[in-house]
C-alpha cells in the first residue's frame, strides 16, 4: 500500500513539473498569437510544404480528428493555406504555410 502511495505521489509531482514545462513553452510562443503545438505544425509545414493533414497527425502522434481541429484553427488565423489534390477522396487534405504563415 505504502508503495503505491509513493508512486502516485511521485506521478502526481511529474505531472505537476510537466503543466509547468508546457506553460513555460507556451509563453514562449504567445506573443506570435500561438501556442506551442500550433508553433509545432507550422514548423512541420514548412520544412514540408504541403503535407497531408493525416501525415501530419502521425508524426505529431495525435488523432486525425484532432488533427483536423488544430490544421482548422491556424487555416482561420490565415497562416496556412488547405488543398485537396483528390476531389473524389474529402479526406485527403494537404496543407501548406501561406503569405502570412
Amino acid at each position: 500500500m505504502i508503495q503505491v502511495e509513493n508512486e502516485q505521489q511521485s506521478f502526481e509531482e511529474w505531472y505537476i513539473q510537466v503543466i509547468r514545462i508546457y506553460h513555460a513553452i507556451n509563453q514562449l510562443t504567445e506573443s506570435y498569437g500561438l501556442n506551442y503545438e500550433q508553433y509545432l505544425i507550422l514548423k512541420k509545414v514548412s520544412q514540408d510544404s504541403a503535407i497531408e493533414v493525416m501525415k501530419l497527425a502521425q508524426i505529431l502522434a495525435v488523432s486525425n480528428p484532432a488533427i483536423s481541429r488544430k490544421v482548422n484553427v491556424l487555416y482561420g488565423k490565415k497562416l496556412i493555406t488547405k488543398e485537396r489534390k483528390d476531389e473524389s477522396d474529402q479526406r485527403k487534405v494537404f496543407i501548406a504555410l501561406s503569405e502570412t504563415g
